[in-house]
């Protein structure tokens, strides 16, 4: 996965599940990004101009305020904010004490 892609439709506000079918319909979030820029989407206009700002600049503002941006796969990524691929009730190896997001 693009780092690039990742950061520009992290600011495009959709919830993880619209972000799965997208990446569904599409196949990759670059190609997601792309279909959005491209207008070939059914998003607003406030999505497509979220994002169409470039990622150099999606970090710049983060790190003005203290933030670094992160997806599962870097190291520093917090466990506890991954995807739990495992059933919401009774099948997660955690049971009740899981905080990963459930899809």
């Amino acid at each position: 996965m693009s780092h690039d892609a990742a950061i520009r439709l992290a600011h495009a506000g959709l919830s993880p599940s619209a972000v799965d079918r997208h990446v569904e319909r599409c196949g990759s979030i670059e190609n997601v990004v792309a279909a959005i820029i491209g207008g070939r989407t059914k998003l607003g206009e406030t999505v497509v101009n979220a994002v169409r700002v470039d990622a150099r600049t999606r970090r710049d503002e983060l790190a003005a305020i203290g933030v670094t941006f992160l997806v599962e796969s870097d190291s520093g990524f917090p466990q506890r904010l991954g995807v739990c691929t495992q059933a919401h009730h009774g099948g997660c190896s955690q049971s009740g004490h899981c905080q990963s997001v459930h899809r």
